[in-house]
């Protein structure tokens, strides 16, 4: 009964753990960092406050760089640092992503079959590999 009661306490005081971290998005996060200027939060307690936040998108380090006005000190500008560390190999925002999808690097052999029948790919030859140096000479 003792050891429920105390696995019972534990769980009740790591809730407020599980619930502390926020989810945002870079937009999000510059008005969290234009608020806490408002404010006139000190750097310790922006640190504090961006320790609980994660990021849904990358911050890049050019969006990071617009931060530098709105961050007050070092503490806080190295939870900026470490929100772009963790943000890194998430996707890009969408403000930062190219609007034209990339070209297909297999070009228009792989995009129209058409063009071999008109002759302007040559056809592969159907019983020779394309590493193997023909046997012709060999004794």
């Amino acid at each position: 009964m003792k050891c429920t009661g105390i696995i019972a306490l534990l769980l009740i005081l790591a809730i407020p753990a599980w619930s502390a971290t926020r989810s945002l998005t870079v937009d999000q996060l510059r008005l969290l960092l234009t608020d806490l200027q408002r404010a006139s939060k000190s750097d310790d307690q922006v640190a504090t406050e961006l320790k609980s936040v994660d990021l849904t998108e990358e911050l890049t380090a050019s969006t990071m760089q617009t931060f530098g006005n709105l961050v007050p000190g070092p503490l806080s500008t190295e939870q900026i640092y470490v929100l772009q560390a963790r943000s890194a190999m998430l996707p890009a925002p969408a403000a930062d992503r190219p609007a034209d999808p990339a070209p297909d690097p297999a070009g228009p052999a792989r995009q129209s079959p058409g063009l071999r029948r008109q002759n302007l790919l040559p056809a592969p030859h159907p019983h020779r590999h394309p590493h193997v140096r023909p046997l012709s000479g060999w004794r």
